[in-house]
This record gives structure tokens, C-alpha cells and sequence, in this order.
């Protein structure tokens, strides 16, 4: 999620500044409300899009993880180094995460409570006022005291207001511009948008920067028939005049100075329509920006299930200068110890450093914590001869998330200070046992009790899938999730009767790639694999 935030604000931003840069000054206002408007939703898909075609196109390869069980002897495998221990509690804990949840669904509430209250004035103002049928619209006359404005097909106008009939003829040709294109729809977009993403400060530019185009194309409209002066009057005064409701379009909507210098702005080239082509990098810089995102994140590809003992070999067919040593002279070390001559010390300061950087970053899972994983893995990977981590992989699974989390705190390390061997820095293997543990007295297995039965259909799949649970009646919880142990839905049977049956779209719950069904009765857990297409 919080990478799709951050993508999503990167096409903001950068779609934004070109038009602020490039558009802003343009009168071409059709365009630059279509522009901003398909930026706007450009933004919320394209970080949704799977770039795996892109890597087809340029032959990448991507590393493979295992999520299988495997049986695993670690000695004669390299260093193997201090097992660490990652706790958690069985139940969910309040977190900074949960906290932030929470207030975010809080001003979410808020701005959504004040958004139908916003209709509900308008709905109650209309039921309270004289409606005249038009062509095309509503003319609903009201007895307070406000300016002009337009929602959808409505037109509300005060009927204290005393306007000539020039005036009110071209304040009449204003309102019509934004009923007959619709603006409405833009507001009730840009709402629904802004609510949900009220902690980004770039969705209020994009507000405001289309609701000032839509009254340059009101006035643009107005001024085909009447001339600047008497219409920027009008404007003037009507400045004070009233209220305004912030869900309609209002005749004295945007700041009148902006509004005098576009009606005085020469009209736009035709050359100057180019522009919109130069959007085109924009895409290209994004595409790659992404691509190279995806790269950084932890692979979650599944391979073959395989079994790996103490008679691992290391590669063959290769020259010895890149041979991958099990035993050096100098081992590697975590850096930020270089500064100390004596061995035994240096090694402590970068186990402590290491361990640091592990309970830094690592998480429990919240798929293994919820189904009551736990267990030791270990990662095996190479420390080659300028210090970096190379070919990290699961030689011992536990699943459920647990391996993907390590793979990826691995990859978040930095450069180590390379194993010696005879004067020269070489290639080492090391291993990382980490086990997962939770806390707090576990569930007694009955072993009287019918296990858990699960059949997934189709698989693999493309868009939808059907989950069957056979399991003895009682409550039951089917989880989905992806193969870091995220869960993408939770589905709760408190009077399970023995057998049921679930639906999940996995295209509106956003899922990608290898995906996990999980239920759990009690102790006992059941994990089925789905592969999506």
C-alpha cells in the first residue's frame, strides 16, 4: 500500500508540475481540463499496472524463492551465524500502524459525513424552492440570498437578487457552460478523490486547478457575446454577494485575478498544442522509474520444491578466482567496524550491528501470526569479494510470509567488509537462521479432530477464484493473501457447519502474482497455493 502511495503521488507530482510549467498559460482549456482530469486517474491506475510484459521485452530475469518445507542440513555450508529469535504476539497489537489506520479512517469519516451533508443541503434547498423545467435543465428558484450557482442539471437562482437584464443573461450563460459540459461530474470526482486521499497535499492543487478551468471555459463561453469590461464589472460585484455552497459551481467560484488574466491572455497558438506530445517522456521516465522499483522489491517467484543436504556442492565450471569459499582466513564482517584492529572485538561490534539492523527491519508476518506459524528458516547466501550479498536463498522454510520477510531485510543490507584468503578478498558462503516465535501459550492440537480440506478452483487462475473448506464444524477463518504474508481478505465462519464454500475477485482485491489460501481451525491450519495468471 504504501509503495502504491508513493507511486501514485510520483504521478501527481510530475504531471502537475508539467502542467503548471508548460499548460497552465494555455487557452486551451477544453484540453487542459481533459489533461488534468486523465493525469488525475492516470495516476490511480498506472501504479496498478503488472510491468511484467516490460520485463519480457527486455529479457530481465528475476530470482526465485522457495516456500515449500524443505530438508536442510546447514553444516559444511559456510559460516553459519547466531540463531535470531523474531517474537511477536499471538493476537494483533496495537502498533503505529494500526494508529494511523485508525486516523485515517477517522478524517476519511469526517470528509465523507461532510460530502453527503454538502448534497443533503442542496437536495433540501431544491425541495424548498420554485422549479421551472427548462430545456436541459432545472431553473429551481430559492428564497435566500446567494449567488448563482449550478449542480449537475440544476440551476439555483436567489430570487432577491436584482440584476439587470444584460447581467442576468450572461450570469444565465455561465451557469448553462457548466451544466451543459458537465462540470459537476469533475466535482464529484475530485471529492471522492480528495477524501481518499486527503494526506496528500498535490490532490489540492489538482482541486483547484480544475475548478479554475472550468470557469475559464464559463467565461470564455460569456465573452463570445458580451465584452470584457462589462463582464469583469459584473464580476466586481458580485464578488460580495452571498453565499457560495463548495459542491457547486459558483458564479464567483475562482480567484477574480486569475480570472481577468486568462480573459486577457492572447489566445493560444496552434503550435502551442505540441505541448500535450511532450507529456509523452513524462510516461517513458515513469515507466522507468516503476520498472526499476520493481526490480528493488523482494521476488516472489515460486520454483520447484527440492530437498538440500550437507552434499551441496558449490558451483562448478568456474575459475578460482571466483570460487565461493566455506572456509577463509577472515571471515566477512557487517560493516561499521573497520576502525578495529583486534579480530574477536570486531567481530562482536558487527554481530551487534547485524543483529541491529535485522530487529530494525524485520516484522512478523501477518499471515504467519494470525495462523500461528512459527519455526526456524535459514538463508543461505554470498558475501562476494567487494562485500556485497549475492544469491540469497531459502534453504529451510516455514512459509506463511516468514521467508519472503527475510529475503527482503537481506536485501536491505548494506555492503560487508569481504572474507580474506591468503591476502585476497574472496567469495563466502553464510547462513542466517532466523526463527520466528510467538509468544504466548499455544493451542492444544486435538488430533481427534477432522483436518482441514481445501480445493481451489480454478487454479491457476485469472480473475476469480472458488475456495471449498471441509473441516469439523466450528468456527473457521480462510485468509488470502500474498506470498509475503500480507492478508488481502479475511473471511470469518463463527458456526461453520462442515462444509462451505467462498468467492474471491482477485482482480478488486489488487492481488498479483503466487497467492496463498490459508483456514484455520483452532491449531490446526490448511495453506493452498494459487497461481494467478
Amino acid at each position: 500500500m504504501i509503495t502504491y502511495l508513493l507511486q501514485t503521488s510520483c504521478c501527481w507530482i510530475v504531471f502537475y508540475l508539467f502542467y503548471f510549467l508548460a499548460l497552465r498559460r494555455e487557452t486551451f482549456f477544453t484540453s487542459n481540463r481533459l489533461y488534468l482530469l486523465g493525469s488525475l486517474l492516470f495516476g490511480l491506475i498506472f501504479p496498478l499496472i503488472d510491468f511484467g510484459w516490460w520485463t519480457m521485452l527486455t529479457k530481465d530475469t528475476t530470482a526465485s524463492i522457495m516456500v515449500q518445507p524443505l530438508a536442510v542440513t546447514v553444516n559444511q555450508l559456510g559460516y553459519t551465524l547466531e540463531e535470531i529469535v523474531v517474537t511477536a504476539n499471538r493476537s494483533s497489537v496495537t502498533s503505529t500502524g494500526t494508529i494511523l489506520v485508525i486516523l485515517y479512517l477517522f478524517v476519511v469519516t469526517g470528509l465523507t459525513t461532510r460530502l453527503f451533508y454538502g448534497i443533503y443541503a442542496l437536495w433540501t434547498l431544491k425541495r424548498q424552492s420554485v422549479i421551472e423545467k427548462k430545456e436541459g435543465y432545472d431553473l429551481v428558484k430559492t428564497a435566500a440570498l446567494h449567488l448563482p450557482f449550478s449542480f449537475f442539471n440544476n440551476l439555483f437562482w436567489s430570487e432577491q437578487l436584482d440584476l439587470p437584464s444584460a447581467d442576468r443573461d450572461r450570469i444565465l450563460r455561465h451557469e448553462l457552460t457548466h451544466i451543459q459540459q458537465r462540470h459537476s461530474i469533475d466535482i464529484i470526482l475530485l471529492e471522492i478523490t480528495s477524501i481518499l486521499f486527503w494526506f496528500n497535499p498535490i490532490i489540492w492543487f489538482y482541486r483547484n486547478a480544475i475548478r479554475n478551468t472550468h470557469e475559464y471555459l464559463a467565461d470564455q463561453k460569456v465573452l463570445v457575446q458580451s465584452k470584457k469590461k462589462q463582464y469583469g464589472q459584473l464580476l466586481l460585484r458580485q464578488m460580495q454577494s452571498g453565499i457560495a455552497f463548495s459542491l457547486a459551481n459558483n458564479f464567483n467560484h475562482s480567484q477574480l485575478k486569475k480570472r481577468f488574466n486568462m480573459m486577457n491572455q492572447n489566445k493560444s497558438s496552434r503550435w502551442a498544442m505540441t505541448k500535450y506530445l511532450w507529456a509523452l517522456p513524462l510516461l517513458a521516465v515513469l515507466l522507468l522509474a516503476f520498472k526499476a522499483s520493481n526490480q528493488l522489491a523482494p521476488k516472489s517467484e515460486i520454483i520447484e520444491q527440492n530437498t538440500v543436504t550437507s552434499e551441496t556442492k558449490s558451483p562448478v565450471n568456474i575459475s578460482p578466482s571466483d570460487s565461493i569459499f566455506k572456509e577463509v582466513d577472515q571471515m566477512p564482517f557487517f560493516p561499521g567496524c573497520s576502525d578495529i584492529v583486534d579480530l574477536e572485538e570486531r567481530h562482536s561490534c558487527a554481530a551487534k550491528k547485524l543483529l541491529t539492523h535485522i530487529y530494525t527491519n524485520i516484522k512478523y508476518p501477518e499471515l504467519a501470526r494470525e495462523t500461528g506459524t512459527q519455526g526456524t528458516l535459514v538463508v543461505r547466501f554470498i558475501i562476494d569479494k567487494t562485500g556485497k550479498i549475492t544469491k540469497p536463498e531459502v534453504i529451510r522454510s516455514i512459509g506463511q510470509g516468514c521467508d519472503v520477510e527475510v529475503l527482503r531485510v537481506i536485501e536491505t543490507m548494506p555492503d560487508w567488509d569481504p572474507g580474506i584468503h591468503q591476502g585476497k578478498p574472496v567469495n563466502v558462503y553464510f547462513n542466517l537462521p532466523v526463527k520466528f516465535k510467538l509468544e504466548g501459550d499455544p493451542t492444544k492440537v486435538d488430533k481427534s479432530v477432522k483436518p482441514i480440506g481445501l480445493s481451489i478452483f480454478p487454479n491457476p487462475a485469472t480473475q476469480d477464484i472458488t475456495v471449498k473448506i471441509n473441516a469439523a464444524a466450528g468456527p473457521v477463518k480462510l485468509y488470502l493473501s500474498d506470498i509475503t504474508g500480507k492478508i488481502l481478505k479475511e473471511v470469518s465462519y463463527d458456526n461453520f457447519s462442515g462444509t462451505g464454500e467462498e468467492n474471491f475477485n482477485l482482480t478488486a482485491l489488487g492481488a498479483k502474482g503466487t497467492l496463498l489460501v490459508t483456514a484455520t481451525q483452532g491449531a490446526l491450519t490448511k495453506t493452498e497455493q494459487v497461481i494467478l495468471r
